[in-house]
């Protein structure tokens, strides 16, 4: 189609991108990048622009689906993409020489880790303060000192507030006992809030959770770094802990000394950022 969609930055009132050779009723197979629900057309063609990967979207108008891809059809490099036919879906490419929005942000490393990059008009740009995205998806795997059986170690991980019998459980035996995340890439960790599992009517359950040390842990050339950023002391329901440190994994161990029958954790929540590759 000859049709193009031009996206205008209000602030600036400047062309950012132009999403040219429109395909009606087909929808182009290759890597997805992202995928958004209940998004506008619109919206979905702005998370294109803010991505630096992005050349093409997929768009379902009745879903409100986006899909986000780093593949187009025009440029085709590995010989592989190609259309199917999909009712509702539309394929909107980019126009290369028009997609402007974000160069200065996506290709330099403009702001400390714990700020986000916007760009502003006439090639400006300000760090913005930034709270962090849940990590929880980004968890590749879970495991801990010893396996109750009914209660996985990813189940602290899950991105869930502590509900009823959704909880990690040790066994009672390899001590001192831990519980640990395995993330699919670095991260950057700004805080972390620990969930007990909370029982007031059963004191001695609530109390496992007590001094259990925090760390993060970074694989380089073969070794591992701990690096400790809080401890639970008496934990009670929750408690919130500043960690602002890098990440390949997390690791809650309660010291030997210290050490309950078992470990009950009901969620171990982690905010921060995924790392830009130049990290």
């Amino acid at each position: 189609s000859a049709f193009s969609t031009i996206l205008r930055e209000a602030q600036c009132n400047i062309y950012d991108a132009e999403f040219s050779k429109i395909k009606y009723n087909q929808r182009l197979i290759g890597n997805i990048l992202d995928f958004i629900e209940s998004v506008s057309l619109r919206r979905c063609l702005t998370n294109c622009l803010h991505h630096p990967n992005c050349q093409s979207v997929n768009y379902m108008r009745p879903g409100k689906l986006c899909q986000i891809l780093d593949d187009a059809f025009q440029l085709n490099v590995t010989g592989t993409v190609r259309f199917e036919r999909a009712d509702d879906w539309n394929h909107f490419e980019t126009n290369y020489n028009r997609k402007t929005l974000g160069q200065r942000c996506t290709t330099n490393d403009l702001c400390p880790v714990d700020k986000v990059c916007k760009d502003s008009c006439l090639g400006e740009h300000q760090c913005v303060e930034f709270e962090g995205e849940p990590l929880y998806t980004y968890v590749k795997e879970a495991s801990m000192s010893s396996d109750h059986g009914l209660y996985p170690a990813i189940n602290a991980f899950d991105g869930i507030q502590y509900v009823y019998m959704n909880f990690a459980h040790t066994g009672s035996d390899n001590r001192p006992h831990w519980l640990k995340a395995v993330f699919k890439e670095r991260l950057f960790i700004f805080w972390v809030e620990f969930f007990n599992r909370y029982e007031p009517n059963y004191a001695h359950i609530t109390e496992r959770s007590n001094n259990i040390n925090l760390y993060t842990i970074l694989n380089n050339n073969g070794q591992s770094i701990e690096a400790w950023f809080g401890n639970t002391e008496t934990i009670g329901a929750s408690k919130k802990f500043s960690c602002m440190k890098y990440a390949d994994e997390i690791m809650a161990r309660q010291p030997i000394d210290k050490s309950a029958t078992d470990l009950n954790i009901g969620e171990i929540w982690m905010f921060g950022r995924v790392l830009k590759e130049n990290f």
